[in-house]
């Protein structure tokens, strides 16, 4: 059982924060992706995929549809911040 979570996001920050973890705590780190309804989901996804498939360690994938037009929190080429996600 994993003892350490991860949340990444397919960027480079979170990337390196999984590698520091599992210098500290060698195979006790996993890595958890949250789809909360961003509309760039897909390559966020992808790009989790490419960085962490070929550690071999679990992917934990957690949908949480938190993003809706009617809410006014969906992410916009001029607005990208998404309060309370980081």
């Amino acid at each position: 059982m994993k003892k350490i979570a991860v949340l990444s996001s397919g960027g480079l920050d979170s990337y390196i924060a999984y590698r520091y973890a599992q210098t500290i705590h060698p195979g006790e780190v996993g890595v958890v992706f949250v789809n909360y309804g961003q509309p760039y989901f897909h390559k966020e996804k992808q790009a989790v995929e490419a960085l962490h498939d070929h550690d071999g360690e679990d992917l934990t994938w957690v949908t949480a549809d938190l993003a809706h037009f009617h809410l006014n929190n969906v992410p916009t080429v001029q607005q990208q911040e998404v309060f309370g996600r980081n």
